[in-house]
């Protein structure tokens, strides 16, 4: 695999607290980084394979990422993905 440098501006808080978890974790921020892509990129993989959907359904999707949803159930993903599977498959999933 070929590597690439890639710089990014922080508060100086979020460095301090990706140095500190990265100490206490035995990696690097490096690693730390490209563990939490690829495991966005596999859960990404996996509600696909949940629930298939169409343009107009990833589209959606695509825009609620990074939306602040921190004050719904800590199930809010199954409960989101069970309503649009619902509403769009007509209940049925794979």
């Amino acid at each position: 695999m070929e590597y690439a440098k890639l710089t990014l501006r922080l508060p100086q808080e979020v460095i301090d607290l990706a140095r500190r978890l990265a100490a206490e974790r035995h990696l690097s921020i490096t690693q730390m980084f490209s563990n939490y892509i690829l495991r966005q990129k596999q859960e990404q993989d996996h509600r696909q394979e949940e629930c298939p959907v169409g343009p107009l359904l990833e589209r959606a999707l695509h825009l609620a990422d990074g939306v602040d949803l921190s004050d719904m159930p800590d199930n809010y993903e199954q409960t989101l993905t069970d309503a649009l599977c619902e509403r769009f498959l007509e209940g049925k999933r794979k």
